[in-house]
C-alpha cells in the first residue's frame, strides 16, 4: 500500500508509516510548508520480504553469522543485498507507484529523497 499526505491513516498509524511520514502529516496540518510526498507502508515492505522468501535468506546468513569470520558474513551481506536488488516488485505494487508519483506535479522533472528506518 502506498498512502499520500492527504490519506488521514498517516496520523493514526505510526506502525503502519513510521514516525517520518507521520510527522510530515502533522507539519502539513500545522500550515508548515512540506513538499509533496507518498509513503510505502510496512505492510508493503513485509509482504516484499515475505512474497520473495527474504526473510528465510536473511535468517540463513544470520544463522550463519555466529560461525563465519567477518569477511564472509560481509560476503553473504553482499549477497542478500544483490537478492533483494534482483527481485521484481509485483505488478499491483508497481502500478500503484506508478500512479502515486504520476500525481506529483512535473514528477518527471522532479528529484525524490528516499528515506528509510530499516
Amino acid at each position: 500500500m502506498i498512502l499520500n499526505i492527504e490519506d488521514s491513516i498517516i496520523n493514526t498509524n505510526i506502525k503502519l508509516v513510521g514516525g517520518k511520514a507521520r510527522n510530515l502529516a502533522i507539519m502539513k496540518q500545522m500550515d508548515i510548508e512540506v513538499p509533496e510526498w507518498f509513503v510505502i507502508t510496512t505492510e508493503s515492505f513485509d509482504a516484499f520480504f515475505t512474497d520473495n522468501n527474504l526473510i528465510e535468506t536473511f535468517s540463513n546468513i544470520i544463522d550463519q553469522a555466529s560461525s563465519v569470520d567477518k569477511r564472509i558474513l560481509s560476503n553473504l551481506l553482499e549477497m542478500f543485498q544483490k537478492k533483494i536488488l534482483d527481485t521484481d516488485f509485483d505488478e499491483k505494487f508497481k502500478t500503484n507507484f506508478k500512479n502515486t508519483v504520476s500525481q506529483i506535479e512535473n514528477y518527471q522533472d522532479t528529484y525524490y529523497a528516499v528515506r528509510s528506518s530499516v
